[in-house]
């Protein structure tokens, strides 16, 4: 894309659309890799006691912000032990994790690739 250095880059929408393009895809797989795509369609219960849906958009943009292993975490620990205290080392990124996922819960998002997200409304 001609890009060389940052200032290029900058200049560039087209270039910062597909690097992003580029993270998205890596970040599906990575959610694909840990099981947390499966979880999509899925509602489950926030450590605030209220009902979440759990989208594709939110998942990415949850990883997006706090990583695949986070969002791997949270969902293991509200599907397996959802009754127990979020433990203290967790705490942020799950509170984080589930800021996210209620903020792009209406948000259309189509796969990038290869992580196989379907379209979620």
């Amino acid at each position: 894309m001609g890009v060389r250095t940052e200032a290029d880059f900058l200049a560039s929408p087209a270039a910062q659309e597909a690097a992003m393009g580029q993270y998205l895809q890596r970040t599906e797989r990575q959610l694909a890799a840990n099981g947390a795509l499966g979880a999509a369609g899925r509602m489950l219960t926030g450590t605030d006691g209220q009902p979440l849906a759990i989208t594709a958009a939110g998942l990415v943009a949850a990883a997006h912000r706090r990583g695949a292993g986070a969002v791997a975490r949270w969902l293991e620990h509200r599907t397996r032990t959802p009754d127990a205290p979020v433990p203290e080392a967790n705490r942020a990124a799950f509170a984080n994790v589930e800021q996210r996922l209620r903020a792009f819960s209406d948000v259309a998002y189509a796969s990038r690739g290869r992580g196989g997200v379907s379209p979620s409304a």
